[in-house]
């Protein structure tokens, strides 16, 4: 059974999903701010004990708040932003903990491009398979073991 820092890793989105949350500017912007909302939510009513709260972010990015609420998801399924209701009230913090991980991982990713442990590849290569073999005319002779194997590394990655 997997320990906590295991379960967690396993929780946490692809290097690849956060990357597609924060190509967008504004997704980035909001993360900048949200590291230093003193300085930029100064008129926040609520307090900062809970984090952000929606309408301020709104009111920051100056467009309809449908428009920041998607932004807002986006950066929530990424695992970026932390989301805690109190009451009618959203609030929003930042996710370091995912922040700090991602940023190991794309240290890594670039440091090591073939062999970095989130690669795609590295996964192939765990179970004897070349990137490039499903291009050979025997691909298809991929033994079961192989396969299981393959199958086993993508629910534990």
């Amino acid at each position: 059974m997997p320990d906590a820092d295991q379960q967690a890793m396993l929780a946490a989105p692809s290097p690849q999903v956060i990357l597609q949350a924060i190509a967008h500017p504004l997704r980035r912007k909001i993360l900048g701010w949200l590291k230093d909302a003193i300085r930029y939510f100064p008129q926040q009513a609520y307090g900062r004990e809970f984090g952000v709260c929606a309408g301020q972010i709104v009111l920051r990015c100056g467009l309809a708040q449908s428009t920041v609420s998607q932004h807002l998801a986006v950066l929530k399924r990424a695992a970026l932003i932390e989301e805690q209701k109190i009451g009618p009230v959203h609030f929003f913090t930042r996710n370091e903990v995912t922040l700090q991980r991602f940023t190991h991982q794309l240290i890594d990713l670039l440091t090591n491009p073939l062999t970095a442990k989130n690669h795609p590849t590295a996964r192939l290569r765990s179970i004897g398979l070349e990137p490039y073999d499903c291009l050979a005319p025997d691909s298809m002779n991929v033994s079961a073991t192989q396969v299981a194997k393959l199958e086993g590394t993508a629910k534990s990655n």
